[in-house]
C-alpha cells in the first residue's frame, strides 16, 4: 500500500560505497588533522548496491536464516519475510493475494503456508508455516517499543530483491538513516546510493533493541521507483495489538550475547557489551555519551574529553568534510574534503569519503 509521495516499487537492497582504505592516524588529545594529501586514500568507483553481511546488528547464521523469502506464486514473483516465531512469518499484504500458492523457503527447503491473516489496515500479513519449526532459524522478534527511533537513527535493511546486477534471490544488507517518523511507520532514505527494490517488499529494517538484542523495527511497505531513494516501513510496534489478537506470542531469546563482544558496541545512548555470556546495556545520561572507555577497554559511558576517541564511536561521523572514526581506542581521520571527494556513510554504515 503505497504512501503519498512513494512509487511502489517492491525493493531490493542496493548501497553505492566507494571503498576507502583507512588512514592510520596519531591517537592524541584532539582529534588528528586531517592528510593534506590523499596518499593512503585508494578509492574505486566501482558501485556496491549491498553486502552479503550483516555489519551493523552483525546477525549470527541463525538470525540470519530468520529472513526468508516469500513466494507470492506467478512469474517468479519473490518477496522477502521474516520469521518473529518459529512458524510465523511476517510479510507485507500485498505479496499475499494469491495466498492459494504461497510459499516460504530459506536456506533449509521450501515450505508451504498453511495460514495467512493479513492487518486491516496496514501492508502486513501474518504467515503460519508450521514446517519451519523443524529449521536451525532463531527467530527475530519485534521491537515493543520505537519511542526512541528518530531522524538520523541508524537501520539495516535486508531482502533478497532485484541488485545492481540484475539478479534475485540473495541476501543482501544495507545501513540507512531515519528520514522521518510517524505513529505507524517510518522512512529511510538512501540519498541516491542505496535503497530497496523489486523482491524486498516485505523484508525487516533491523536494529538493537533496549535489552542488546538484535530487533525488528518494521517491514518494508514501499519506496522509490529508482531503488535509490526513500523507502517507507511499518513498524514493528504498530503491529503489536494486531499480533496478538491473531494468537502471536512473542517467544525468549536464546542465551548468549547475540554477537555482542566483549569490547561491546554503542547504539545511540546505549552502550552494550559481552560478559559471562550476557549482554550487559548501560543508558548513557549526559554529559557522558557511549564512546571508547579507556580504563575498561571498551565502549561504555564516558565524558567525550575523558576518552581517547573523544565521544566517537566505531561508526564515525563525518566532521568538516572528514570522515573520524574510533576504532578500539584509536581515533582516525579521512580527509573527504582535500582530496575531492564527500564524506558520507558506507556499506555498512561507517563515515567514509565517497566520490563526488
Amino acid at each position: 500500500m503505497p504512501r503519498p509521495g512513494f512509487h511502489v516499487c517492491h525493493k531490493a537492497l542496493e548501497l553505492a560505497a566507494f571503498l576507502v582504505l583507512t588512514i592510520s592516524c596519531s591517537g592524541s588529545d584532539a582529534p588528528p588533522a586531517p592528510d593534506s594529501s590523499c596518499e593512503g586514500q585508494v578509492i574505486t568507483n566501482k558501485i556496491y548496491f549491498g553486502s552479503g553481511r550483516s555489519s551493523l546488528v552483525g546477525l549470527t547464521d541463525a538470525r540470519r536464516a530468520a529472513i526468508v523469502i516469500v513466494h507470492p506464486g506467478g512469474d517468479d514473483a519473490l518477496c522477502t519475510g521474516v520469521m518473529i516465531g518459529p512458524a510465523e512469518v511476517l510479510t507485507a499484504a500485498h505479496c499475499t493475494t494469491e495466498s492459494e500458492t504461497l510459499s516460504v523457503s530459506s536456506g533449509d527447503g521450501s515450505f508451504a503456508v498453511a495460514e495467512v491473516l493479513r492487518h486491516p489496515k496496514l501492508d502486513a500479513a501474518l504467515l503460519r508455516v508450521p514446517d519451519l519449526a523443524t529449521t536451525e532459524a532463531t527467530p527475530i522478534l519485534p521491537d515493543p517499543g520505537l519511542d526512541d527511533l528518530g531522524t538520523g537513527s541508524l537501520l539495516e535493511l535486508a531482502g533478497y530483491g532485484l541488485d545492481e546486477s540484475g539478479s534475485v534471490g540473495t541476501l543482501r544488507f544495507a545501513v540507512e538513516a531515519v528520514q522521518s517518523v510517524a505513529l505507524e511507520t517510518f522512512v529511510v532514505d538512501g540519498e541516491g546510493r542505496s535503497g530497496a527494490c523489486v523482491g524486498d517488499s516485505g523484508g525487516p529494517a533491523l536494529r538493537r533493541g533496549a535489552d542488546g538484542h538484535v530487533r525488528l523495527a518494521g517491514i518494508l511497505d514501499a519506496g522509490s521507483s529508482d531503488c535509490v531513494g526513500r523507502d517507507a516501513y511499518v513498524r514493528a510496534d504498530a503491529l503489536a495489538t494486531w499480533l496478538r489478537s491473531s494468537g502471536y506470542s512473542p517467544g525468549q531469546d536464546p542465551e548468549g550475547c547475540d554477537d555482542v563482544s566483549a569490547s561491546g558496541e554503542c547504539w545511540g545512548t546505549l552502550a552494550m557489551h559481552c560478559e559471562q555470556e550476557r549482554i550487559v546495556v548501560s543508558s548513557c545520561a549526559s554529559p557522558n555519551g557511549c564512546t571508547w572507555s579507556d580504563s575498561v577497554g571498551r565502549y561504555d559511558c564516558v565524558q567525550p574529553e575523558e576518552s581517547s576517541c573523544l565521544g566517537f564511536d566505531s561508526l564515525g561521523a563525518c566532521v568538516d568534510g572528514a570522515a573520524v572514526i574510533c576504532e578500539a581506542g584509536h581515533l582516525t581521520r579521512l580527509d573527504c574534503k582535500t582530496c575531492g571527494t564527500s564524506c558520507n556513510r558506507a556499506v555498512d554504515g561507517v563515515a567514509a569519503c565517497f566520490e563526488l
